[in-house]
């Protein structure tokens, strides 16, 4: 039964299918259109180049990630998976950069520097918040209230900054593809692909992180994840273009003069809720 239950969990419900699933409504909700890849034949025609190869794996790092969440009625009982589902999600943002880090074309280089860089601080001072929200996640009263509260004000602040997104979006103004320039249309299918599946799995973390889903019945709370997502998605979509792209200097400000003093302030409600 365990390793149906494994089978299960990886290819349908929180794994490949569900992944699938909000990597469109994602792409849907902040872009107006679908997430899908390359047709087949162009993907498997693109196999044997790297950047394919590496846009895959981080694909099925970020499925990987969704599908250790602690999802309501999820057959996976991974304890603190939530931990594996961050180094997976990390995974996920880094190994598509790979080819424009090592590339040696400075232009594409500096791109995927920027990315990394940003998202590597957004997301390293947002998931320590996150985590103590998953840790209360039954505990909705006093300080742990507050918790929840702070996390999604850090989340709302950092997630932009943390998938590349509105005013931390990537440098374009040198390359107009960002680090994705020059790509085959196989690779360049499945780059998105993997963007729009790691965006929503850091979407739907937040969103299991903040929301008092353990109060609801078992069966409200995937509507209560639905409405939130959604939310989340026109938030994004509203601050698209809005503001000019900021430096990478006043991106990394903005993340440690506002999600860091957020982050802390719920790793002191844990110590305080013990």
């Amino acid at each position: 039964m365990t390793y149906i239950n494994l089978l299960i969990t990886f290819l349908l419900y929180p794994g490949l299918l569900s992944a699938l699933a909000l990597a469109a409504a994602f792409e849907l909700l902040t872009t107006g259109r679908t997430a899908l890849p390359a047709t087949l034949g162009q993907l498997w025609r693109g196999l044997g180049e790297r950047e394919t190869l590496l846009a895959l794996a981080g694909a099925l790092m970020a499925t990987l990630a969704m599908a250790l969440l602690p999802w309501p009625l999820s057959l996976l009982e991974a304890r603190r998976g939530w931990v594996w589902a961050w180094v997976a999600l990390e995974l996920a943002f880094l190994l598509p950069l790979l080819p424009a880090l090592l590339g040696g074309d400075p232009p594409i280089a500096r791109a995927a520097m920027r990315e990394l860089q940003l998202g590597v601080v957004a997301r390293t001072l947002l998931w320590p918040a996150l985590i103590v929200g998953m840790a209360l996640a039954t505990q909705w009263a006093g300080w742990a209230l507050a918790a929840h509260a702070i996390i999604l004000v850090a989340g709302v602040l950092a997630l932009p900054a943390a998938i590349g997104w509105g005013p931390f979006s990537g440098e374009a103004s040198i390359t107009p593809g960002g680090p994705d320039q020059g790509l085959s249309p196989a690779a360049l299918g499945l780059a998105e692909l993997a963007r729009s599946i790691r965006s929503a799995t850091l979407v739907a973390a937040l969103l299991l992180a903040a929301l008092p889903l353990a109060l609801a019945p078992i069966g409200l709370a995937p509507l209560i994840l639905a409405a939130g997502f959604v939310v989340a998605g026109m938030l994004l979509r509203r601050i698209a273009g809005r503001w000019p792209r900021l430096t990478l200097r006043d991106a990394l400000r903005f993340c440690w003069l506002r999600v860091l003093p957020l982050s802390a302030a719920t790793l002191v409600c844990l110590i305080v809720v013990g």
